[in-house]
């Protein structure tokens, strides 16, 4: 690709991001398309989202980019615009720029919800646990409600953020301790288990859930796309239980950001095995 004056930008803005995957994704998109543009990661600094923000927002040639962490609350906070999801979320992790303006989405959502479909989970009257209360666990949870599940548990590290989760997601959760005695008891009612957290997300450390207590046909689904199978998804295949990584929910969410920025969708089959060898 040759970048020129007409080259249009997009990217992911983040902290700590030399692991992502997105401008794979998208930069593969744009080849198979024909489209002059390139996304790359922006690095941001922690308390100066304001400032990257509005200059992005008067930059003509920026499509838009990707907010992941820390940033997807603070995004929300930000935009001038936001979409239902992002509404509901209270976090951001798609931003367009418009007539100086920044309108806010959040792909999460779906991203979530193509990526469960996919493995064969219908939501409908089942209940849930999700594993933290950041922007990624709330579109879980967002998603799990519009799929028609039953009960959904909330459990995070901190109380403080457990209960700001709860309150945003509006009677959409029910809050539990984070310890292995409180998680046990919901245990055995669970057809799905979702990690909205970091832990794992270096090879080490399993959130407290005792996945002997679940029935054989639970779903475990870990949001983190490390290389390799997460200690949480390693632990679930050990007792033969279906589970996967975030890959696929990386994929759905940015296919939709794709969308948002360009217009169209991308083809997914090409960029699905691009995005498999990457990650090899």
């Amino acid at each position: 690709m040759q970048i020129d004056g007409k080259t249009r930008i997009a990217g992911v803005l983040g902290v700590g991001i030399d692991y992502t995957l997105s401008p794979l994704i998208h930069n593969k998109g744009y080849q198979l398309l024909g489209i002059n543009a390139v996304y790359l990661p922006f690095h941001g600094k922690e308390g100066y989202l304001h400032e990257i923000l509005s200059g992005f927002c008067f930059t003509q040639n920026f499509m838009g980019f990707n907010i992941t962490v820390p940033f997807k609350e603070m995004a929300y906070r930000e935009m001038d615009i936001c979409g239902d999801e992002a509404d509901a979320v209270q976090a951001v992790n798609t931003v367009k720029p418009k007539q100086d303006k920044l309108i806010g989405y959040n792909t999460d959502v779906i991203g979530f919800k193509r990526a469960v479909e996919e493995l064969g989970f219908e939501a409908e009257g089942k209940n849930a646990l999700v594993l933290g209360a950041g922007g990624a666990a709330r579109a879980a949870v967002v998603a799990l409600h519009q799929m028609g599940a039953s009960t959904i548990w909330m459990a995070n590290r901190g109380k403080v953020r457990r209960e700001k989760a709860v309150k945003i997601l509006n009677g959409r959760v029910e809050p539990l301790e984070w310890c292995e005695e409180a998680i046990s008891k919901v245990l055995p009612q669970i057809s799905l288990v979702v990690n909205g957290t970091t832990v794992g997300a270096d090879g080490k450390g399993m959130p407290p859930v005792q996945l002997s207590k679940v029935s054989k046909d639970t779903l475990v689904y870990d949001m983190v796309y490390a290389k390799g199978d997460t200690p949480l998804v390693r632990e679930a295949k050990d007792q033969e239980l279906k589970a996967s990584n975030g890959l696929s929910m990386l994929l759905y969410q940015a296919v939709e950001s794709f969308e948002i920025f360009v217009g169209v969708k991308p083809p997914l089959g090409p960029i699905k095995e691009e995005l498999l060898k990457g990650d090899t």
